[in-house]
C-alpha cells in the first residue's frame, strides 16, 4: 500500500510540473523605423545615382526586385527596358553627365514595406556647364526580401518650373 501511494505522489507530482498550456510564441521585436526610413532612402538615392547616372546595368538586382516597374509620366519601365536605356545612353558619345538631388517629403514605415514620395532633381552637366535640369515628383515602394531591401516600384510625374 505505501508503494501505491508513493507512485501516486509521484504522478501527482510529474504532472503539475508538465506544461499543459500551449507554448507561448515570443512577440516579434519591434522594428526600428528611423533605421528602416533611412536605408529606404539611401536605397532610391544610391539607385539613380547608379542606374541612371552611372549607367551600370549591373547594379540592377541590388536596388530593384525582379518584377519591378517604374510608371513615368505614362510611360512603363521595367528591369529591361532600364537597361535598353542604359545601353543607349552608353554609347551616345554627346551624352551629358547626370548629378541627382532627391528631398524626401514622406516616408511611411511598416513591417515589410516602406512608401516614399520625394523631389528629384536632375542637373545635367557637360565639361563644367550645366545643359539641363529636370525635376520629378516620385513616389516609391521598398519591400523587404531575402537579400535586403529592394525598390519594387517607382512612379514619377514630370513637374513643369
Amino acid at each position: 500500500m505505501k508503494k501505491i501511494i508513493t507512485v501516486f505522489y509521484l504522478v501527482i507530482l510529474f504532472s503539475s510540473c508538465t506544461n499543459t498550456t500551449s507554448p507561448e510564441t515570443t512577440p516579434a521585436p519591434p522594428i526600428d523605423e528611423a533605421a528602416i526610413a533611412k536605408i529606404s532612402q539611401q536605397l532610391v538615392i544610391d539607385s539613380f545615382d547608379e542606374l541612371f547616372s552611372n549607367l551600370d546595368s549591373t547594379k540592377i538586382r541590388d536596388y530593384y526586385t525582379e518584377d519591378f516597374l517604374l510608371l513615368e509620366h505614362g510611360v512603363l519601365w521595367t528591369n529591361d527596358s532600364i537597361v535598353d536605356f542604359q545601353r543607349r545612353s552608353s554609347q551616345n558619345p554627346e551624352r551629358a553627365k547626370r548629378l541627382n538631388k532627391i528631398d524626401f517629403i514622406s516616408t511611411k514605415v511598416y513591417e515589410e514595406s516602406v512608401w516614399m514620395a520625394y523631389h528629384n532633381t536632375a542637373t545635367f552637366w557637360k565639361e563644367e556647364e550645366q545643359v539641363g535640369e529636370v525635376y520629378w515628383l516620385e513616389s516609391a515602394v521598398a519591400v523587404k526580401e531575402e537579400e535586403g531591401w529592394r525598390l519594387e516600384m517607382l512612379h514619377s510625374t514630370y513637374v513643369n518650373k
